[in-house]
């Protein structure tokens, strides 16, 4: 079965976009290191508007390229698809980093309710299973306003027409 060159191009555009994501919120991540804030783990979920850019960025894709037709089903995938490279992306880098340095991973440690179980391949499990579960949280509102723009675009040029 041959895929179509439209398919093969949103597939590359969700790779860069995820690549493009995960680069800042590792540079986030670092520069919180840099002003001593990366033991303030609820500052953490600034990655939320990352990924909040990463879709938006997938989705304005897709309607350039389709003319201002974005389907809900195919687009939704896309989102999520673009949630799930990132987060895995992301989770393996914060694997790698606490397991480099320990010093991280006893601050996560102290800093956590069940903090001695936690290992760096179950810090990195859970912040896969965060970043997916917040972009499709993020996904569908994104998704959602872009279909309610492209009503009121319809519904503004019937009026013109009329």
């Amino acid at each position: 079965m041959k895929k179509s060159l439209q398919q093969s191009i949103s597939l590359l555009n969700i790779f860069k976009t995820s690549i493009l994501t995960v680069i800042g919120m590792i540079s986030f991540f670092f520069l919180m290191n840099l002003f001593n804030l990366h033991t303030i783990l609820e500052l953490r979920y600034l990655n939320f508007l990352f990924i909040f850019f990463g879709v938006r960025n997938v989705l304005l894709h897709k309607q350039s390229v389709d003319a201002a037709k974005v389907r809900f089903h195919p687009a939704m995938m896309m989102g999520f698809l673009t949630v799930f490279f990132t987060a895995s992306l992301f989770s393996a880098f914060i694997f790698t980093l606490l397991n480099l340095d320990s010093s991280f991973m006893l601050i996560v440690k102290r800093s956590q309710p069940f903090g001695i179980y936690l290992s760096p391949a179950v810090c990195a499990l859970v912040t896969f299973l965060e970043g997916v579960a917040s972009g499709a949280i993020v996904s569908i509102p994104v998704l959602l306003t872009f279909r309610r723009a492209r009503n009121a675009a319809t519904e503004s040029i019937s009026q013109l027409a009329n």
